[in-house]
């Protein structure tokens, strides 16, 4: 008979955990069950040292805590809660029980971001119950007549700011244990954005470009954001091209880059139009009115800073190695300065017209394509992107020109492509002339024309004797003429019957 295998002894997890509580001057360690609540802690450390409760800090197993921001350490909070009569005395103690408990939960090894999240669902609704309270009880003035403090007042005070100090921190510690959670991310910009407070997102967004260089969705929001909350497009500018030295092979990098110079384009046409900035003189003076505003709003901003968000007061972009960094600058020289001049108007600046996202255009391409060796998957890449580009630009039916940024692409997919043209570009080229036209513009009678000698050009001369070219282009052009023009009730007459003979050619086409 074989012998019994020994059983493994699985040692129980501690229920103890060891605490460094400190003053600067005195350090006094404690081992303390996990059930325990840290007042009891702090409550040890003044008996022991005779010393009082303030200016404490502790080390809650390996992770430092500031005295701000620790349940244990937001005694003043409390009692100021209850002296302003918001919460009573029960309430708080369960208030200090259920932060205890987070507390363990999100230090313990086991822990999850739903804990972290939990804890900031728990404090939010801590903090929406004080702001009901002191709605329903009213903001209550500390100063008497002679403008001396009589009591405390109400809706103000320590208790007014612990709130959402104490879920930025928690966010905080979220976000530094699981740093590859952009959920976290999401939820800590979310709540930040919430408040209003600009500071911690500069923070919170230098800290996602540092840790997630290669994630295209952190530089585009950062790049919004700077466009959104701080007017900074040329900060804007900085984020993606940086981005784009890390990411040269994102579509959506280019696109949106594209997108965000297009949207700002268009404000600066539509606002200039409204107010009549006709003049260069005019618009610059403009453009410095709006800079001494938007430099006195943050000044103001930052002397009405929350003290908890500390770094910089812009998005700090990282650095990257200087190899990658020359080779990057080399092959993305085309992108345009972030400090280029939009003064004028389209005839005289080309900015405004459009050829900023032209310049971006021009640069994805071979970027997008330098790592693809084979021709027709280099070629499938480009005109993929190129797609993209062309419905980006659809969608911009004021300010700028679509006709007109449609026109530069398809062109340049034409002289890229050898002949004889892939069906899939030749049908982009026919159809140009009426892509971005209202069939109930004057000039679409005559743009239709042109389609059809467009059509009959590649089918008589260019595709003469290639007959799959033919029948593929033709099933194409038909399709693009079923899509558009199927539900379409207003057409003229006389527009409808040279559709339908077109459509009629394109089917019979052999």
């Amino acid at each position: 008979m074989s012998e019994p295998t020994p059983k493994t002894e699985v040692k129980p997890e501690s229920e103890h955990i060891n605490v460094k509580v400190t003053d600067s001057s005195t350090d006094v360690y404690f081992k303390i069950k996990k059930s325990t609540q840290l007042k009891k802690v702090f409550d040890a450390f003044c008996k022991r040292t005779g010393k009082e409760a303030r200016g404490l800090r502790f080390l809650y197993e390996g992770e430092r805590i500031s005295e701000q921001d620790t349940p244990a350490s937001s005694f003043a909070e409390l009692d100021d809660l209850f002296t302003q009569g918001l919460f009573t005395k029960p309430e708080l103690n369960i208030i200090m029980r259920k932060r205890t408990d987070f507390e363990h939960r999100i230090v313990s090894r086991g822990a999850k971001p739903k804990d972290f999240l939990r804890y900031v669902e728990y404090e939010m609704n801590v903090e929406r119950l004080r702001l009901k309270r002191v709605a329903r009880l009213g903001v209550q003035d500390s100063d008497d007549e002679e403008g001396t403090s009589t009591e405390p007042s109400r809706g103000h005070g320590i208790s007014a700011r612990a709130g959402p100090r104490k879920i930025m921190f928690i966010f905080d510690r979220a976000v530094r244990k699981f740093t590859g959670d952009m959920m976290l991310w999401a939820h800590y910009i979310q709540y930040a954005k919430q408040q209003n407070n600009q500071t911690v997102l500069n923070k919170i967004y230098t800290r996602m470009l540092q840790l997630h260089p290669t994630k295209p969705a952190v530089w585009i929001m950062a790049a919004k954001y700077e466009v959104d909350a701080n007017a900074a497009m040329r900060a804007a500018r900085s984020i993606m091209q940086r981005g784009l030295r890390f990411n040269s092979t994102s579509d959506l990098m280019w696109i949106e880059y594209a997108k965000l110079e297009l949207i700002y384009v268009c404000k600066i046409l539509a606002r200039r139009k409204l107010l009549g900035l006709v003049t260069e003189a005019q618009q610059k003076a403009h453009e410095e009115d709006e800079a001494r505003e938007l430099a006195k709003k943050r000044k103001d901003e930052a002397n009405a800073r929350d003290d908890l968000a500390g770094g910089a007061d812009t998005v700090q972009l990282p650095s990257d190695d200087e190899d990658v960094e020359n080779a990057a600058k080399a092959e993305l020289k085309s992108l345009p300065d972030a400090d280029m001049s939009m003064l004028g108007n389209a005839d005289t600046n080309p900015a405004l017209r459009g050829d900023v996202a032209l310049a971006i255009y021009d640069a994805a391409i071979p970027s997008f394509s330098q790592y693809i060796d084979r021709p027709e998957e280099k070629k499938a890449a480009i005109l993929s992107i190129s797609r993209k580009f062309l419905d980006l630009f659809d969608t911009f039916t004021e300010g700028v020109d679509p006709q007109y940024l449609c026109h530069h692409v398809i062109s340049n997919l034409v002289n890229t492509f050898p002949e004889p043209l892939d069906p899939e570009v030749a049908v982009l080229d026919v159809t140009l002339p009426i892509r971005n036209i209202p069939h109930t513009s004057d000039s679409f009678p005559d743009n239709l024309k042109l389609v059809i000698n467009n059509y009959n050009n590649y089918i008589k001369v260019k595709y003469a004797g290639k007959q799959p070219l033919r029948l593929q282009l033709a099933a194409l052009l038909r399709d693009y003429l079923h899509s558009r023009f199927s539900s379409v009730t207003d057409l003229e007459p006389n527009v409808a019957l040279v559709i339908r003979a077109l459509q009629g050619k394109c089917e019979t086409q052999n």
